[in-house]
């Protein structure tokens, strides 16, 4: 025998670290510490359907194009965001392109004023350049209107924001409103191009939309909600459900602030984000060498 070792090859395979370094960063990273031990690193940054999984998507696939649109931010501003599109007229649309809650400072935030109008602009967007299938990543998001702005802007009508979810359905007067009430949203009115599109929710929570596991609950204060708020934003988020005919209690229908919610009720199929990232990213070939 030679007595020589063949060098081990090391898949470096990361999500972010939150508020730390992004997944390319530690992918990095973990391939450094790889290369010091004589080993042979394979990077490959990965998500879970929040932040990050537009990048991941677009770095390990061939023939990704990515376009950059303008479109609201939670707070109505004009913001950059990004829409990446793949062979087979497949579009990836991430929610924290849009909405992101990192880009709000702390007194910002505000889950009455937020709207996640911006993502629907984005799915608009993906259709304008003849999107057949779309995969929306949710997470990230600074909103908790149940995906109203969504709907709104891809011209259901009904609430705008936080608050119009807040008013919409009310018949106590103790709960925020915003001036009248908001009607409720007509699905059937909703950019008619979605009905030949397949819709893939990638979601990187299994939150239901309202209880003690819901959305308002779990997440809220984050988004800088009060405990009077979230108690009124689940109440609201129940009428929401009603509203869009959905069980509430649906896996995932709470990720994004109920952006899930509003995808499901547009006959979105749910799927666990970083399942469908590993796929996308051939991990598990990559992986059979490693």
């Amino acid at each position: 025998m030679s007595g020589r070792r063949t060098a081990l090859r090391v898949l470096c395979a990361p999500d972010k670290l939150r508020g730390a370094v992004d997944a390319a960063g530690a992918a990095r990273a973990l391939a450094d510490g790889v290369r010091e031990a004589a080993g042979v690193p394979c990077e490959l940054p990965v998500a879970d359907g929040g932040e990050g999984t537009l990048d991941a998507i677009v770095e390990a696939t061939r023939g990704a194009t990515v376009h950059v649109v303008t479109v609201a931010d939670a707070l109505g501003r004009p913001r950059a965001a990004r829409l990446a599109e793949l062979p087979g007229d497949l579009f990836v649309v991430e929610a924290a392109e849009a909405v992101p809650l990192h880009a709000l400072a702390d007194s910002e935030r505000d889950p009455a004023g937020a709207s996640s109008a911006g993502v629907g602009e984005l799915i608009a967007a993906a259709l304008d350049r003849g999107a057949r299938r779309l995969l929306v990543a949710v997470g990230g998001t600074a909103t908790l209107d149940g995906g109203a702005g969504l709907l709104h802007a891809l011209g259901a009508g009904g609430p705008r924001d936080g608050a119009g979810l807040l008013a919409f359905g009310a018949s106590d007067p103790s709960l925020p409103r915003a001036g009248s009430e908001p009607a409720a949203p007509d699905l059937a009115a909703v950019d008619a191009r979605l009905r030949d599109v397949e819709i893939e929710l990638l979601s990187d929570v299994d939150a239901p939309l309202t209880g003690p596991h819901g959305t308002a609950h779990r997440f809220g204060p984050q988004k800088g909600a009060t405990p009077d708020h979230v108690v009124a934003l689940d109440a609201a988020l129940r009428r929401w459900a009603a509203a869009l005919g959905i069980d509430p209690a649906t896996p995932g229908a709470g990720a994004a602030g109920g952006i899930g919610a509003a995808l499901q009720a547009l006959g979105a199929r749910t799927r666990a984000g970083a399942e469908a990232v590993l796929d996308l990213v051939g991990f598990d070939a990559l992986l059979a060498d490693a």
